[in-house]
């Protein structure tokens, strides 16, 4: 894939996975559309690419607000004159039982983790289908492999963007958009630090997430990864021992390993 020759929109650019994803393509030569809802971010992640000499757009928008989804695509065509590759990545959890979740978390999750992607997809795909080729990757995780305790909202989420993935991989594929279903597992960014400062026990959450980042991978690595998937037409890309982990244990064990979640349920909520 020639990246000088591309424009790449990237949802939830101003931090982590997006962040990174939009230095790798910058190196590459690649020209970008920087989307998040944080104007902070996003001036971060332009500072931090510049020096490569594409031409790079901020948009400040909310991927769960569907006006600001349907007027964005326009905005980059604007600038940038055409759209190649959208990265559908915007997300966020929060650490709860299902007891503690409100109706408002319900809603602020599924907006930004599935409403913001079925908006990507929806709002940008007839822009993409004018191009002889163009690809979409779209976010969901390892728990869209199956449901962790204490991660319902982002594990229903999750879940539901890898068969909506998969759904528009065959419908779309034979139109020369090529979509890949990106699952990372554990990634040094700032989702842990955001899921416990909503936990009831912060302090424990806060704990429990120290382990996890002890084989989080790196985020670059994890960019790197995600980049390669595109540039080589992957359906879908595992990113992480521990996503690839979770994809096979919940082949070989598909109720066991939910008996030990509950276990670890029991010791945490009780």
């Amino acid at each position: 894939m020639n990246w000088a020759n591309k424009v790449s929109v990237i949802t939830g650019a101003g931090s982590g996975i997006g962040q990174a994803i939009a230095k790798h393509i910058a190196a590459k030569g690649g020209h970008i559309a920087l989307v998040d809802m944080s104007e902070e971010g996003l001036q971060k992640t332009l500072e931090s690419i510049q020096h490569f000499g594409g031409k790079y757009t901020t948009h400040c928008v909310n991927v769960s607000d569907v006006a600001q989804m349907e007027a964005l695509p326009e905005a980059v065509v604007a600038e940038h004159k055409q759209i190649d590759v959208l990265f559908n990545n915007a997300g966020l959890t929060i650490d709860k039982s299902f007891a503690d979740h409100s109706l408002a978390d319900w809603q602020k999750i599924i907006g930004v983790n599935l409403w913001g992607v079925i908006y990507g997809y929806h709002f940008f795909l007839p822009y993409l289908e004018k191009r002889p080729e163009a690809h979409i990757a779209t976010t969901s995780s390892m728990a869209g492999f199956l449901g962790f305790p204490k991660q319902s909202s982002y594990s229903l989420t999750k879940a539901g963007v890898r068969a909506l993935n998969e759904s528009l991989y065959a419908e779309y594929k034979f139109r020369n958009i090529h979509i890949t279903s990106v699952h990372p597992g554990a990634i040094h960014t700032n989702l842990f630090n955001v899921a416990s400062a909503t936990a009831v026990d912060q302090q424990a959450s806060r704990e429990f997430f120290k382990k996890v980042e002890k084989f989080a991978m790196p985020v670059d690595k994890a960019a790197a990864i995600i980049v390669r998937a595109v540039e080589k037409k992957k359906q879908r890309v595992r990113v992480g021992k521990d996503s690839v982990a979770v994809d096979i244990i919940k082949r070989l064990m598909p109720v066991t390993v939910h008996k030990l979640f509950a276990k670890l349920a029991e010791k945490q909520l009780s």
